[in-house]
């Protein structure tokens, strides 16, 4: 009986967790990804040469981006060049092409994260503490298919 109880309760919170959320997809000529981001965006397409970029505006200036990082950095990269331990890592995960996620707070207290997945990267920037739970979820929930 315990162990049903333990079931319905986590299925109830995995349901609700999800709740707010909406599935979105990134596709490119090689890859295929997709992950589940909070409501209440305006997505932007960001196209410059080989590159792709998808923005996910919120109103308070939060920001969830995915990109395949051919050539341009990330939008973090003020946030990761500002952290002397980010920058080498970041550095360190580009030469050997391996998974690495950076995280911190910018010079006004936002949170930031960027997840680089060998040629994806999916961060968002300007988050307020209340919303880094749902943010840091949406990050989490990536999949990516080549």
């Amino acid at each position: 009986m315990r162990y049903y109880c333990i079931l319905l309760l986590t299925i109830f919170t995995s349901c609700k967790a999800t709740q707010d959320l909406v599935e979105i997809k990134y596709i490119t000529n090689t890859l295929k990804a997709w992950t589940y981001i909070p409501e209440g965006f305006k997505k932007e397409i960001i196209e410059s040469g080989q590159d792709i970029e998808y923005r996910f505006v919120y109103n308070d200036s939060s920001m969830i981006y995915i990109t395949d990082e051919k050539g341009t950095p990330t939008l973090n990269y003020k946030n990761i060049e500002n952290d002397s331990s980010s920058l080498q890592k970041s550095f360190l995960s580009l030469m050997e092409n391996d998974t690495l996620t950076l995280h911190g707070k910018d010079n006004l207290g936002k949170f930031w994260k960027n997840k680089k997945l060998k040629e994806l990267s999916i961060g968002y920037l300007n988050v307020n503490e209340n919303q880094k739970i749902v943010f840091d979820k949406a990050i989490s929930l990536i999949k990516i298919k080549q």
